[in-house]
């Protein structure tokens, strides 16, 4: 059976059912299934849940991510007290996810993309979250250069690796073991699009000790491998290792 462009059969049926489900804590059942079906992303919705407006980009995809992280829960749940780096932010939804989760963390989001972090700032601004959480239009990355080229435009698909064929802007490229070094107990949250490789090799060892939780999208069973190796060098364990998402807390 298809709906829309999507093909709905037996075995992903009951995932569609969950998340449909879930969707009813922060968004009306009809604007959820028409935005998910139709791969379309809203200009704005307003989540039931204390009232909090999202913006969105013009990228299609915005509204999947949203799918992904409010709903699919890639990222699980937020336990209290940490400080958690938002490493690819795009336009704010795991930050303001993370905040919503639990509202005792201090989070501190990257986003590199011109224009996604206009709309991330629009985000955290127009939901009087400025206290709780702080932004840099920025990337983290393993580059020694303190300015570099990012694709302008506003894609959660956005990468270094893309930079010198797409309309780009000027940003500042900052080192993540400088925000390791400052804070403690971190949740780091990871979702680069093929650079999370590059950014945990660049951690440097005394500073892993302030790492207590990872989660990350990766993009290939041989990087996920080469992660986990250096996240087992490193005194982590690996509890999740399903679906491109990697799991990882301190021993």
């Amino acid at each position: 059976m298809k709906i829309f462009d999507r093909n709905i059969n037996f075995f992903n049926l009951f995932f569609y059912f969950l998340i449909f489900f879930r969707s009813l804590k922060y968004i009306h059942p009809h604007k959820f299934l028409y935005y998910y079906l139709s791969r379309k992303s809203p200009k704005k919705i307003l989540l039931k849940q204390q009232k909090y407006l999202i913006h969105f980009s013009q990228h299609p995809h915005d509204f999947i991510t949203f799918v992904v992280i409010f709903l699919k829960r890639e990222y699980g749940e937020i336990s209290d007290n940490y400080t958690i780096l938002d490493i690819g932010a795009n336009i704010g939804l795991f930050s303001i996810y993370a905040y919503i989760n639990n509202k005792k963390n201090n989070i501190i989001a990257f986003e590199p993309s011109l224009d996604a972090y206009k709309i991330l700032k629009q985000n955290i601004n127009l939901n009087n979250l400025s206290q709780s959480i702080k932004i840099y239009n920025g990337a983290i990355s393993s580059k020694k250069d303190s300015k570099i080229k990012f694709p302008k435009k506003s894609s959660p698909y956005n990468t270094l690796k893309n930079s010198y064929s797409e309309e780009t802007a000027i940003i500042n490229n900052y080192n993540i073991n400088y925000f390791l070094n400052q804070n403690k107990n971190i949740f780091l949250k990871l979702d680069c699009e093929g650079s999370e490789l590059d950014i945990i090799r660049s951690i440097e060892p005394n500073n892993f000790k302030n790492i207590k939780i990872i989660r990350m999208e990766t993009h290939s069973k041989k990087i996920a491998n080469e992660i986990i190796k250096l996240l087992k060098e490193n005194s982590f364990i690996v509890e999740k290792n399903k679906n491109s998402i990697i799991w990882s807390k301190k021993i």
